[in-house]
């Protein structure tokens, strides 16, 4: 009858010894994927960073009034210039009456760069 007890003690120790392993096993591929899926994460808050870095970088031609952001085009337009035929019909020159606020939106656009490009 001692025997038989001896068997048990030496299977259920064996028993033991493998879940432990087991558990072990699973807990390392835990750790290794939340590692993975970390950097991932990280990944994205860096690229959403830059978006809301671009989004305040360009928060001056929205104050401004004479720009209109196009959601479709993702392009910013002038106001004053939205929907009027600046050229002449089949010819690269501006028409007289355009000349004045073509060169002001300009020079406007132009100073935004040069801040920009003092920022950065």
């Amino acid at each position: 009858m001692k025997k038989k007890n001896d068997f048990f003690w030496v299977s259920f120790s064996d028993l033991m010894t493998t879940m432990f392993f087991v558990m072990l096993v699973l807990f390392v591929l835990t750790v290794v994927y939340l590692k993975i899926e970390q950097a991932k994460t990280e990944a994205e808050l860096g690229d959403l960073k830059r978006i809301v870095q671009l989004k305040e970088q360009f928060k001056p031609l929205e104050d401004d009034g004479q720009f209109h952001y196009l959601p479709i085009c993702k392009k910013f337009v002038a106001k004053e210039l939205m929907g009027q035929e600046i050229f002449e019909p089949e010819k690269t020159e501006i028409l007289p009456d355009f000349i004045k606020p073509t060169v002001e939106i300009g020079k406007k656009l132009e100073s935004f760069l040069n801040d920009l490009q003092q920022q950065n």
